[in-house]
């Protein structure tokens, strides 16, 4: 059964958060994932509170919880998660299925 990552990036470096969309996709990928869909500051919100009101969501499908703790732990992967860490202010959650 496929699980769900939701990400919550708060951009803080465009440049850098550049440099890792240009290898999120090929890193998601090595384990299986892919991105289902994105969302921003600038798409409608059914209720903002202003919380998070200059983040940007993105859902990410795993085949298996494992392939997902995996993507995130991947020793070669490293320098890309630098990246995301350089360029943004991430809060990453794994969606438990019920």
């Amino acid at each position: 059964m496929p699980v769900y990552v939701v990400a919550v990036a708060d951009v803080v470096n465009p440049e850098i958060m550049g440099k890792y969309l240009q290898q999120a996709g090929e890193a998601l990928g090595k384990h299986g994932g892919g991105i289902i869909s994105v969302g921003g500051p600038d798409e409608a919100a059914l209720e903002d509170t202003g919380a998070a009101s200059t983040a940007r969501f993105v859902l990410i499908e795993f085949p298996t919880a494992e392939d997902a703790q995996g993507c995130i732990s991947d020793p070669e992967l490293k320098p890309i998660h630098d990246l995301r860490r350089g360029g943004a202010k991430t809060t990453i959650r794994l969606l438990t299925p019920r």
